[in-house]
């Protein structure tokens, strides 16, 4: 492929071995955690996540607009852990009485992945970080757990790479878990909150067309299995990953905009410069164009609003780095209803499950102020700065005034004019939102069969 990554004992010493025997058996270390890199270990079970592990892991400058954003500055986490280690670690299977979770099922998942059977009784299957089994053996001390699994971080240190270390033909599958540690000071645990919008957008994207979608070149990441522990409402959420077609590959954004090894230019660099076309033409047709597409159809026809940041938007790419105009989007628990927006549109709440709350999906804020925070200020950001020391024609200015022109294309129900400003965007966005009736659209989803 083109794309390069590169005798005797006293009883004080007795106690001590006895000591050091039941906490290995507490802690217990794979095979492969030992010798194996996640990219090695996942060579042969699915060459396309070993790749795309290996980008998640390696490739990453982590170019940070700081006039917009925090630097991530406190890690409190193991060097284990972190998907800069390279490390494998065991990944805990807790046993759960179903009455016990708060589960959504909500697209495809094997039942074996979800549900155990013992004694007749069905339990659900707890994934739990192992920094993070102190924190649930206070809720769960009479469960059973179990440790078949291996796991390996993504470029986020919550989301999970995960696979049976004993079945080697089985794919490995995404789960986004509760960490229990501070990084950035945040407590990373994944709340009642985050899970319920996980859960009600797993269901929005498994109501609409995916098909129409891919067409238009977005794909979504699913999260068709979301789970919370009752009580502390802590848990878990599953990530589906599905195999890209014959000779394309899946790069996330912030490495496809990083340097590789040995210093080696970033991809879309290379890409842009075998291209032999203009910088401007290409980057805009590339990569400004179809993501600021993207999100504006999406908000326009279903109200819905992503978090297409850089670590959040995943890349298709041919054998030598070429986009192929297809965009994947994931962290569906980042996503919000803009109940205005989605009122508008003549849409409903229908998919949202009933077990939901709304405070928790519904977008707080201005959803084209979150357009221009993770296109502008984050993703194109990092996309200049890999740039401009060989394209130094791709502008803050002009990737602004290429954004604001891709939003007024592709809003022709707004009737925006050529040209228009920041102020006129919003303007005619509010205007649009005056056509709603959010009482009703929420009234409707309370109960469904009310007179109206």
């Amino acid at each position: 492929m083109g794309l390069t990554l590169l005798g005797r004992c006293s009883w004080l010493s007795l106690r001590f071995y006895l000591f050091l025997f039941v906490l290995l058996a507490k802690q217990p270390v794979s095979r492969a955690q030992q010798s194996e890199t996640p990219a090695h270990a996942l060579a042969t079970r699915a060459p396309d996540l070993s790749e795309l592990i290996l980008w998640e892991q390696t490739v990453n400058e982590k170019i940070e607009n700081t006039d917009e954003f925090a630097t991530i500055k406190k890690i409190r986490l193991p060097e284990a852990y972190r998907p800069e280690s390279q490390k494998v670690f065991p990944l805990w299977t807790v046993e759960v009485p179903e009455e016990r979770i708060q589960l959504f099922q909500t697209g495809p998942t094997p039942e074996d992945r979800v549900f155990v059977k013992r004694n007749g009784k069905r339990f659900v299957k707890f994934y739990v970080h192992p920094k993070s089994e102190k924190l649930f053996r206070k809720y769960l001390p009479d469960a059973k757990w179990s440790s078949g699994l291996d796991a390996a971080a993504t470029s986020s240190y919550r989301s999970l790479l995960a696979w049976d270390r004993k079945n080697p033909l089985e794919r490995p599958f995404g789960v986004k878990v509760s960490l229990d540690a501070e990084i950035g000071q945040v407590w990373r645990v994944l709340k009642k909150d985050q899970i319920e919008t996980s859960a009600a957008m797993s269901a929005w994207l498994n109501s609409v067309d995916r098909k129409t979608w891919e067409k238009r070149g977005a794909l979504f990441m699913d999260e068709p299995v979301n789970a919370f522990l009752k009580g502390p409402d802590l848990g878990f959420s599953f990530r589906e990953y599905p195999h890209p077609p014959k000779g394309r590959h899946l790069v996330p954004l912030f490495s496809y905009y990083s340097k590789r090894a040995n210093n080696k230019e970033p991809l879309i660099v290379e890409a842009l410069r075998n291209s032999g076309e203009d910088a401007r033409s290409w980057v805009d047709k590339n990569i400004i164009e179809p993501q600021t597409r993207h999100y504006t159809r999406m908000l326009i026809e279903e109200g819905v609003a992503g978090v297409p940041h850089e670590q959040n938007v995943l890349v298709e790419v041919a054998s030598k780095g070429e986009p192929t105009g297809r965009f994947m989007y994931r962290d569906l628990g980042g996503f919000s209803i803009d109940a205005e927006m989605r009122s508008a549109a003549k849409k409903n709440l229908s998919f949202v499950p009933q077990e939901v709350s709304l405070d928790s999906i519904l977008l707080k804020g201005d959803s084209l102020e979150g357009a221009r925070t993770y296109l502008i200020d984050s993703n194109f950001y990092a996309m200049r700065k890999s740039l401009e020391k060989h394209f130094p024609e791709i502008t803050e200015k002009w990737i602004l005034e290429r954004f604001r022109e891709h939003i007024r294309a592709n809003a022709p129900e707004l009737r925006i004019k050529k040209g228009a400003k920041e102020r006129d965007l919003t303007v005619a966005f509010k205007v649009r939102a005056k056509k709603s009736n959010c009482e009703k659209m929420f009234a409707e989803w309370k109960d469904p069969g009310a007179q109206l």
